[in-house]
């Protein structure tokens, strides 16, 4: 670094530090090129002064390196390329490898808003009992006749302070936000769920109950706001419907064996909400198709599979 020639001598006021918290984004990414370029250009483009982008690369080729090729030259973007595999463990890796206390989580098919990091550094830096944040995921432009891209609606903020209280909250990993701090305490994201697991979805659903289990609070911050791209047919939005609400089923399973009161009220204020239609993520499945008899026998048969399943170990603080 050079010398800094400070005018008056060494009696001279410093320029006070920056204090802006560091905000570590992390995009997992498997052979979308043109996608997580998208993206990551997008978070780039935030105005924010002290942004780390991690991109965590598990593609089988170098084509995902080759695409991030004119961003690289970036200082504030690294490029992680690993074996692992599925979105969860994705994850894990960016975030273990993260500098900044505040982490931002988006997808390779998602644009986020200029004001994103910004908005979410506000939504965590001020509130320290805060674990997670959830924000808004607007389908992007397509063809309503054809299918639809999932997405998370909300115009209100909302907020929980126990278990009992999850399902006052929801959204998608799409765009959340946590602390490294809570990421650790609860030792990361759950790797048996999310995309490229064997239940296929519910890794946000599952990190969002255990923060509540912890202790922390979880909101949903409308102004955090990203945009889908993730078009779906409706032959295929079929499956991943069934993907969705089969995970959340297992999640609820799972984490009743360590709070069985909590989830139930949740399982009472989950069931008012299916059978008002009141689902965030179901108003995006476009056409007043809510699939509902498929979402309550998905959800079923998680939550039948999830009592068989191990718990994982959960620092709890409180109901």
């Amino acid at each position: 670094m050079p010398d800094i020639n400070i005018p008056g001598g060494s009696d001279a006021a410093m320029p006070a530090a920056d204090v802006t918290p560091r905000v570590s984004v992390v995009i997992p990414t498997r052979s979308r090129t043109s996608g997580v370029l998208r993206a990551a250009t997008s978070v780039l483009a935030c105005d924010y002064s002290n942004l780390e982008l991690i991109v965590v690369d598990q593609s089988s080729d170098t084509a995902t390196e080759t695409a991030l090729q004119s961003l690289l030259a970036d200082p504030r973007i690294r490029h992680l390329k690993t074996n692992t595999a599925g979105v969860s463990a994705a994850r894990n890796h960016g975030i273990e490898h993260a500098r900044g206390e505040i982490i931002g989580l988006t997808d390779d098919d998602c644009e986020v808003s200029s004001t994103w990091v910004q908005c979410l550094a506000e939504s965590l830096g001020s509130k320290p009992t805060t674990g997670l944040v959830f924000g808004v995921v607007i389908p992007g432009e397509h063809d309503k006749s054809a299918g639809f891209v999932p997405g998370f609606l909300c115009q209100e903020p909302a907020q929980a302070r126990a278990a009992s209280q999850s399902h006052r909250v929801g959204g998608m990993g799409a765009c959340m936000a946590t602390r490294k701090s809570v990421w650790s305490q609860l030792q990361g994201f759950d790797e048996r769920l999310g995309a490229g697991s064997s239940l296929g979805a519910g890794e946000d659903t599952d990190f969002s109950v255990r923060t509540l289990l912890s202790g922390h609070l979880v909101e949903v911050n409308p102004d955090l706001q990203v945009v889908h791209h993730g078009f779906r047919t409706w032959e295929a939005g079929r499956v991943l419907i069934h993907r969705y609400w089969k995970s959340t089923g297992a999640v609820l399973a799972m984490n009743a064996k360590i709070a069985p009161w909590s989830i139930c009220r949740t399982l009472v204020g989950m069931s008012r909400g299916w059978l008002l239609d009141r689902s965030p993520i179901a108003k995006t499945l476009g056409d007043g198709r809510s699939h509902k008899w498929l979402r309550l026998t998905s959800f079923a048969q998680g939550f039948l599979m999830g009592l068989s399943l191990p718990t994982r170990p959960n620092p709890r603080q409180g109901d």
